[in-house]
């Protein structure tokens, strides 16, 4: 079974849940999650085929931006570049799709200063162009599944349950989008225990790592190093 997860949508949810029961204070403390086991559990198989979709990033220019923007971008890629290479480590498919936006956020009421958040943009067009494209050559009764909260994928929903797909809903129980869940048909929640069980599996598998090989090799000091090897494999799309 093929299971399509939204990446930011789901990071989102872990980095909820791991501050809620302190284990973490920013989402860059999550070094490692075991993403395989708990889709296998979820979904009652050994062998899920997992698609992971995140944005393509880039560099914010300085002069463009301001500093304090660009060096946050720099420490994202660096981020990212760490985190794909550990779910790739599993298996999955990491799928790199839309880009990075950067906008002005509302101004602080006492203060006034604006800052700029970043947004991802089309990363779940992609997802849903996919979604459809596997029912079209699929046989009928194809079963899929969506790690997902995210409502702008009913419309794809609807297109491939047309096709004669069975789609799978599944998502953290405190984030359930019953609009999406119900357009499936059938899902499934993730407890906070789940995702806490499985982050500690990521942490021992981390550290069994190290044990056996000495410490697991750093991010390099500059992020621009983690910027133009993403570049030399994947080019553009980097």
């Amino acid at each position: 079974m093929k299971v399509y997860v939204d990446g930011e949508n789901f990071i989102h949810s872990l980095s909820d849940v791991l501050r809620k029961h302190g284990k973490i204070k920013t989402r860059s403390d999550i070094k490692a999650f075991d993403l395989l086991g708990l889709c296998q559990e979820a979904l009652g198989t050994r062998e899920p085929e997992i698609l992971y979709y995140t944005t393509k990033l880039r560099e914010a220019e300085e002069d463009t931006h301001g500093k304090d923007v660009a060096d946050k971008s720099k420490e994202i890629i660096a981020w990212v570049s760490g985190w794909n290479t550990m779910l790739m480590e599993q298996g999955v498919e990491v799928v790199r799709a839309g880009h990075l936006k950067i906008r002005e956020a509302f101004p602080c009421p006492q203060c006034g200063h604006v800052r700029s958040v970043f947004q991802e943009k089309g990363v779940d067009v992609r997802l849903a162009v996919d979604l459809v494209l596997e029912a079209d050559g699929a046989p009928e009764g194809v079963n899929m599944a969506i790690f997902s909260s995210d409502s702008d994928l009913i419309p794809a929903v609807h297109a491939v349950k047309a096709k004669g797909a069975r789609v799978k809903n599944i998502a953290p129980e405190h984030l359930l989008n019953l609009g999406l869940a119900r357009t499936c048909g059938e899902w499934q929640i993730i407890t906070d225990q789940q995702f806490l069980k499985y982050y500690k599996r990521g942490q021992k598998s981390l550290t069994e790592a190290e044990g056996e090989s000495g410490p697991v090799p750093a991010q390099p000091e500059s992020p621009l190093e983690v910027i133009q090897s993403e570049k030399e494999a994947y080019g553009d799309e980097a």
